[in-house]
């Protein structure tokens, strides 16, 4: 079944979407990757170079689909670069002997074609150069199945689960639950023990089967339910490297590659957002209006964390571009936002964060001011029951409980809530003491809830086992001093150093693991955010 699988994706894509995933081919397979293309001009013929592990650098140009003569002539220029001239990259030794050639394609080439590459290798021989090599779509198909194999899920709940994974809508939203549920099952997370090789073999594998399970969604370009299936394995390889406290060489390119997929997803979605200038209804417009404000507080949040993710100064003209469009788009649709519960308060927080970013200081405090207020009145002492949901229901259920459709629903929130400590402390760092002071009395009427992790890679699962929710009153009244040490304390809540070594993927993080919405979390973005 998972050589249909890999056939059924591989030939579905073209080169610049299983680029990555060659990649992770390679690295499964003991090359060290020191170049992956951005497609521009200076490639000359070369989209990734390696170095094998007998030191021998190797040059790869990947094309899509069956590659005929006249198609071959097309090709020819970049060809003979790919050939001819030596690799430039400061990886590479200065004494490295000469690069091999590779030409991949996801198709098949054509009889003419091989002989005409045939005939261009005895002649680049007496030149000095070639030959170049050919890689065919049943080659890699059983190289993508051999790197995947030993890690197939073989128990039937698990092959059940990636097929619902692999056959689910396009254009539906992720089921995030059950992805990081299969994803973990995969990297065997929760095994007592396991080898650097065996990390390493996990996660490549489940850099692959993660591509393989989002086809359907990378087809119809739904970019948010890429970017969130990208994080999750990304986090479920750092919890896995992080319960065996494996060695980053083993591991740290398999997520580099989860980390750029999930950023490159958001570049698109910025670049779809672009397309659409500012007119952001879907579908009828007289329907649309239940879930626009909905549309736009996720389109924030999730644009904010791309912004942070984003060098300010270098990097190239995109990225530049997208910087100067987010900051418009927040400025304009700020006012836009909808809080359907508190698994929208990480949107709000990184839009807080992204209009602070800009200079605009005062508009991101008082959007904080409102969140604190908004909960505190519909989860507050005397509040109408059932309160505003939790961070652990999703933003479908939220509304549909919102709208009177979530018709046999027991639970109650009013009382307590997971996300205003945090949200109070943000307002404490930026010394809005008044501010609270005014505020503090239905402050106090809320419980507040926060997570213990008894065992730190339980940050980064979806479930985790052993932990310990701690629930109390904030003091009152409560000392200035007191709050502000307790806001700016370096207490990382038992976070792991894995996850805070890597401060760029905290946002992504926050953006899909709602329920982690720790203010200790929180407060690592915001002083990274802050002091950047």
């Amino acid at each position: 079944m998972i050589e249909r699988v890999i056939e059924n994706w591989l030939t579905s894509v073209n080169e610049r979407q299983y680029q990555i995933q060659f990649c992770q081919l390679l690295a499964a397979e003991g090359e060290t990757v020191v170049y992956v293309s951005k497609h521009g001009p200076a490639e000359l013929g070369k989209d990734v170079i390696t170095i094998d592990p007998n030191g021998i650098p190797k040059c790869y140009q990947l094309k899509r689909g069956d590659v005929g003569l006249q198609d071959w002539r097309g090709f020819e220029g970049e060809v003979n670069q790919l050939v001819e001239i030596d690799p430039n990259n400061p990886a590479l030794p200065l004494n490295a002997p000469r690069h091999q050639s590779y030409f991949v394609t996801n198709g098949t080439l054509s009889d003419p074609v091989l002989n005409a590459i045939a005939q261009r290798n005895l002649t680049w021989a007496k030149r000095g150069y070639g030959p170049l090599m050919c890689t065919q779509k049943h080659e890699l198909v059983t190289r993508f199945r051999d790197a995947s194999g030993h890690y197939f899920p073989i128990l039937p709940v698990d092959a059940k689960s990636f097929l619902e994974l692999y056959t689910a809508s396009g254009d539906a939203p992720l089921d995030k639950e059950a992805f990081a549920g299969f994803v973990e099952r995969l990297l065997k997370v929760q095994e007592q023990t396991a080898s650097a090789l065996d990390v390493r073999r996990a996660a490549a594998s489940s850099v692959l089967f993660t591509n393989y399970a989002l086809q359907n969604q990378t087809i119809e370009k739904n970019h948010w339910a890429v970017f969130e299936g990208w994080v999750i394995t990304g986090a479920a390889i750092l919890a896995l490297a992080k319960k065996h406290d494996t060695p980053e060489s083993f591991w740290s390119y398999s997520f580099e590659l989860c980390f750029e997929q999930a950023q490159d997803a958001l570049m698109m979605l910025c670049d779809e957002c672009r397309n659409h200038e500012f007119n952001f209804v879907q579908g009828s417009p007289f329907s649309d209006g239940y879930i626009f404000r909905v549309r736009m507080t996720i389109l924030a949040g999730l644009l904010s964390g791309l912004r942070l993710s984003l060098t300010e100064t270098g990097g190239d003209e995109r990225q530049q571009s997208q910087i100067r469009y987010i900051d418009e788009f927040l400025l304009a649709q700020q006012d836009k936002m909808q809080l359907w519960g508190e698994s929208a308060v990480p949107y709000f927080i990184l839009a807080t964060l992204g209009l602070e970013r800009r200079g605009h200081h005062a508009l991101a405090e008082a959007k904080l001011v409102q969140l604190i207020r908004t909960i505190c009145s519909i989860n507050g002492k005397g509040a109408v029951r059932p309160g505003m949901t939790n961070p652990y229901w999703t933003i479908e259920r939220s509304l549909r409980l919102a709208l009177g459709l979530e018709l046999i629903n027991r639970e109650e929130f009013v009382g307590f809530s997971y996300t205003l400590q945090s949200l109070i402390h943000m307002l404490a760092r930026r010394g809005l003491k008044q501010t609270l002071k005014r505020m503090w009395a239905p402050i106090t009427e809320i419980d507040f809830a926060t997570l213990i992790f008894h065992e730190r890679h339980e940050w980064l699962v979806w479930k985790a086992n052993s932990v310990t929710l701690d629930t109390r009153f904030p003091n009152r009244p409560e000392s200035w001093r007191e709050l502000l040490r307790t806001a700016n304390e370096t207490d990382s809540g038992n976070m792991p150093e894995i996850l805070l070594n890597r401060p760029s993927f905290m946002p992504f993080f926050l953006l899909v693991y709602h329920h982690r919405c720790h203010p200790a979390l929180v407060k690592h973005i915001d002083l990274w955010s802050t002091s950047r």
